[in-house]
């Protein structure tokens, strides 16, 4: 059996468990006073997709030494349900059959030829209620960015209630065609922004109010929302989603059925990893010069202030890259210049929703049932702040809009309450469906000022390779390993990219996973007898000695 020591306020002893006595290995078990210091084979920071696969990867190698830190409450990073009863992030199977899980990050679940996340979770059962079918409807309708079958798109004529015109498909194909086409060739030969190409290609030509909104409102839309960058930042000559550069993508399942949710799947996933995890636990230090051969993760605790050192063999950092900015994680020795430059260096925008749901089911026949409603403003100021609107309607099983805003618009509302913020939506969707009801529920997010996220996901740079950057911010500095959606290569912003991340990391980390700090032995720590207690002591005079030289 193998055993980890845990060091915890003296006397020694007393803070030692055993499995048989738990259920579960020492390093988490629960106690009303926090160790000074545990051992472990592996330490993980963060409890989101990535280190959810990492951690599975190495439980499955048989390393089951390991701590998972997760500074937020809940389990699943940037996949966060929010359900009817309030709470964050459980398993569908202790919800409700009805639960509405509103969405607060991601929401759909990308499927490829080579398996990866929706493999696991379709043969393990959670995609039971999910539609998998590559054929649904249920796919991101502005992937495409332009004219699609599941968007309505209407014209604001005014500033009251119903001034606004439901634009045709013929409409909609011409300015298509005559706006957005020319623009995307237009903008293939910029180097520099959306916004500056965009301002070069308005004064090079003779646009209707129209045609200059609905090109304003298509970048907000599919460049905001795709990347959660300020269009000031992306580089023109990209394309807007990065299902461009992916071989062998094939469909995006939502996830937020009736029943559902992704962050409730992602809670659901780590069940098995529930023995490892501690919550609202903070990584506050990373230092791998104190003990030779070692890391030492220091984390707080939130509900009493103190902090924990970790002694592990190598720890894997899942922390967005906006975390990795704020130096909120003291590297000791400092990491290397190259990382630090690349880190500050490289891009991470914010997206934020407004989710408004109704009970009266009759609600959803003032609006139309296509996927998305799209509302051209008749400001450039306002082109996205609240115009662009998913419609979940028929998977929630309730009436329910979801708004979406990105870039300088997300980082604007982020400082509104949230009466201002539902507010401001509702009067746009008063401008086409000027008899809609105040809604029943309200969830609104602020990824920007989450401590623990600061931000949405990572975002293409003018004047920086984003794939050479974002390998480069997966190579390992020693013993620490990085892994997360901004590693992801092209899969960065997604889901399925924080998994293969994650596979990738507990690779990297199990060639540093030996157990020369970890006992053997054949009876219970209960049984602290001599036997017991010699060797135990040894491993202490061990460790502390090679602390010392």
């Amino acid at each position: 059996m193998r055993l980890v020591l845990v060091l915890a306020n003296l006397p020694l002893l007393s803070v030692v468990a055993s499995e048989a006595n738990t259920g579960r290995p020492p390093a988490t078990v629960s106690s009303t006073s926090e160790p000074d210091e545990v051992f472990v084979e592996a330490v993980i920071v963060g409890a989101g997709w990535a280190g959810i696969s990492a951690a599975i990867d190495l439980q499955n190698s048989g390393h089951s030494s390991l701590l998972i830190l997760e500074a937020n409450d809940y389990v699943g990073g940037r996949s966060k349900s929010k359900n009817s009863d309030g709470t964050i992030n459980a398993p569908p199977a202790e919800l409700p059959s009805n639960n509405v899980p509103i969405e607060m990050g991601s929401e759909w679940l990308y499927e490829t030829e080579r398996g990866s996340q929706y493999t696991y979770l379709k043969r393990r059962g959670y995609l039971s209620k999910v539609n998998t079918d590559p054929y649904s409807n249920e796919t991101l309708a502005l992937g495409k960015c332009g004219v699609n079958s599941l968007t309505s798109f209407y014209w604001q004529t005014g500033s009251s209630p119903g001034q606004s015109q439901l634009l045709n498909n013929t409409e909609v194909k011409s300015l298509e065609s005559d706006t957005w086409q020319s623009y995307n060739s237009f903008k293939s030969s910029c180097s520099s922004s959306h916004e500056q190409c965009k301002q070069a290609y308005f004064n090079s030509r003779n646009l209707s109010s129209l045609q200059r909104q609905y090109l304003n409102l298509i970048i907000d839309s599919c460049g905001g929302m795709d990347t959660s960058a300020r269009i000031d930042e992306l580089p023109a000559n990209k394309t807007f989603t990065p299902d461009y550069e992916i071989e062998n993508y094939w469909y995006t399942g939502y996830m937020s059925p009736q029943g559902v949710g992704f962050g409730n799947t992602a809670a659901a996933v780590a069940e098995q990893l529930k023995d490892k995890i501690r919550l609202n636990s903070k990584v506050v230090g990373i230092n791998t010069y104190t003990v030779p051969g070692k890391v030492i993760v220091t984390y707080e605790v939130a509900s009493s202030g103190s902090q924990v050192r970790v002694i592990a063999n190598s720890v894997v950092v899942t922390v967005s890259l906006n975390v990795l900015k704020s130096s909120n994680i003291n590297f000791v020795p400092q990491l290397p210049s190259w990382k630090r430059n690349l880190i500050n260096g490289m891009g991470m925008g914010v997206m934020n929703k407004c989710v408004l749901v109704w009970d009266d089911e009759s609600v959803s026949h003032l609006f139309p049932s296509k996927k998305w409603i799209e509302l051209i403003s008749n400001q450039d100021a306002t082109s996205g702040r609240w115009t662009t609107f998913l419609n979940p309607s028929a998977q929630k099983g309730k009436p329910t809009l979801v708004g979406w805003v990105s870039g300088e618009d997300a980082m604007r509302m982020e400082d509104q309450t949230d009466d201002e913020v539902k507010a401001e939506m509702m009067s746009n969707l008063k401008l086409m469906f000027p008899d809609i009801p105040e809604p029943d529920r309200v969830v609104i997010t602020r990824w920007g000022k989450e401590p623990n996220v600061l931000g949405a996901y990572s975002h293409h740079v003018v004047g920086r390779d984003f794939l050479d950057d974002s390998s480069a911010l997966g190579n390992p500095v020693g013993r620490i390993i990085f892994a997360g959606e901004a590693t992801a290569g092209p899969w960065l912003g997604t889901t399925v990219g924080a998994w293969l991340t994650g596979q990738r990391a507990a690779i990297e980390m199990k060639q540093y996973l030996t157990a020369d700090f970890v006992m053997e032995a054949s009876s219970s720590l209960a049984t602290a007898d001599a036997n017991y207690i010699m060797p135990m002591v040894a491993v202490l005079i061990l460790y502390f000695w090679r602390a010392l030289i």
